[in-house]
């Protein structure tokens, strides 16, 4: 038998297998109404396992009595409109689950009963994401990105303020207030500071900066450079800026 023929009898046996337990499965969820989930097929459920097991083997242990205890941590990595994947260990041929993270973080019992006590988590990119393992003798949690003071006092601000319009040291990024900008994403690393707003801008900052937080206003100084990074919108042209001294601030529109 060609090794072709064989994966064809792989597959034709896995498209078996789930039109028989995805629905088996759809039938236990809790709440009315469901959101709507999708499963990951196959090959992209075995893609996503390989690399989601080298993003915990890289993120650093951290022994827990009880998960509950670092839940509300855990959980501020995504806003409850996100969709996030479930990636059970038991039962994984059913593909890994596309699915709200509120609805998750709501039924987040009936994830953990699941798979057996056991609760995995990530991005559908692998950008963020968690691994709780549990034990007779002990329970294992990993996650990343690891939020540093600086990173959540960022994050604390956008959740805050609803977002602000960018200023660089050079003036206005964008006539004032015309873009609210949002931060998706924050990790301080090696010295290095690293800023995503709307999935498309990036910040990259070096040296020891300072982050303050007022009201209306959130400013990074102090650092030894930055660069932002964008693409004009609607096209593909990448345009850079640096600063050697100066600000960054984000400030929320008035009212």
């Amino acid at each position: 038998m060609t090794s072709e023929r064989k994966q064809r009898i792989r597959e034709l046996a896995w498209r078996t297998y789930v039109v028989r337990e995805r629905p088996v499965f759809l039938a236990r969820l809790p709440g009315n109404p469901v959101p709507s989930i999708q499963f990951l097929d196959l090959d992209e459920t075995k893609r996503v396992g390989r690399l989601f097991s080298e993003s915990v083997d890289s993120a650093p242990e951290v022994k827990v009595r009880d998960f509950a205890e670092r839940w509300p941590e855990i959980s501020s990595l995504w806003d409850r409109g996100e969709n996030v994947l479930w990636l059970p260990i038991t039962n994984w041929e059913i593909g890994y689950v596309l699915l709200p993270f509120g609805y998750l973080a709501d039924h987040i019992d009936f994830f953990l009963g699941e798979d057996g006590g056991n609760l995995h988590v990530a991005d559908p990119d692998l950008r963020r994401g968690f691994s709780y393992l549990s034990g007779e003798m002990e329970n294992v949690l990993q996650w990343w990105p690891r939020h540093t003071g600086t990173t959540r006092v960022i994050q604390d601000w956008f959740q805050r303020s609803g977002g602000g319009g960018l200023k660089t040291p050079t003036g206005w990024f964008g006539r004032p207030h015309d873009s609210i900008h949002q931060c998706t994403y924050a990790e301080q690393r090696d010295g290095h500071l690293l800023l995503e707003l709307d999935n498309t801008i990036l910040i990259l900052v070096g040296g020891a900066c300072q982050v303050s937080s007022l009201r209306d206003t959130l400013t990074i100084s102090k650092f030894a450079h930055a660069i932002l990074s964008w693409k004009e919108y609607g096209g593909e042209q990448m345009h850079l800026e640096a600063y050697s001294d100066g600000e960054i601030s984000f400030i929320a529109p008035p009212g």
